[in-house]
């Protein structure tokens, strides 16, 4: 989030970012002077924990102007005007259970909706247990998006800092968009796409990373690296 956030400092679509998902509002903390940040969250538990002085003081201290909407975020994202958003972040699929309706191809076709011709979604697909990535890989693709992908892994200092492994995505509705990180080394074109999920027709069973390990242990000349990604081209 850090390196597409540099990359896209000073431009204009980073005046309206929504984010789905607040957790304990840690994004807040890239906000600028200027820019206004929306956060999406269903569980008002969570509202009030990162609102909590005592707890977290990331929204408080956020220099940009931050909202919060209590809500489904599919459904309350609906009332953005289309294209009024310049970034959209998707960062609610980290545990083991994932809103499976915030991945699907109805979805993103309405986050593609409400973004700028020039917006990008950023998704945040770490997880232990299930290969996020490649569902919104899948998506981007049936939707006529570009995306790019990274597994950051930790230097040995940053990770007795506390530092640890995440995977993020980028989509966006042409190649030239992502530009400012296609050319760095660390970011890569996603994996084999999959089956698309739909609001109909979606299953986890396939994305279960015991799974997939199992399969690539059967093709030793399989090329993908574990973190799942082949590089650009």
């Amino acid at each position: 989030m850090g390196q597409f956030l540099e990359a896209w400092h000073g431009r204009p679509e980073r005046r309206r970012v929504a984010v789905v998902g607040l957790g304990t509002g840690s994004l807040a903390a890239y906000s600028e002077p200027g820019e206004h940040w929306t956060f999406y969250e269903i569980d008002p538990e969570v509202v009030r924990t990162a609102r909590d002085r005592g707890l977290f003081s990331f929204l408080e201290d956020a220099r940009g102007r931050v909202d919060i909407i209590l809500g489904d975020a599919r459904r309350t994202l609906r009332l953005e005007p289309d294209g009024s958003l310049g970034v959209l972040v998707l960062d609610a699929f980290c545990s083991d259970s994932i809103p499976m309706h915030l991945l699907t191809r109805e979805a993103f076709e309405m986050y593609l909706r409400k973004v700028q011709p020039s917006g990008v979604i950023v998704a945040h697909v770490s997880n232990r247990y299930l290969d996020v990535a490649s569902v919104v890989a899948s998506t981007a693709q049936a939707v006529g998006a570009e995306a790019l992908v990274q597994f950051d892994v930790p230097t040995p200092a940053e990770s007795a800092q506390g530092k640890l492994p995440s995977q993020w995505m980028l989509v966006a509705r042409s190649q030239s968009i992502l530009a400012p990180l296609a050319s760095r080394d660390r970011w890569a074109a996603p994996a084999p796409f999959r089956r698309v999920w739909t609001d109909d027709s979606n299953s986890l069973w396939p994305i279960v990373h015991l799974f997939e390990r199992a399969r690539r242990a059967q093709v030793p000349d399989a090329r993908q690296r574990e973190d799942g990604v082949r590089p650009a081209g």
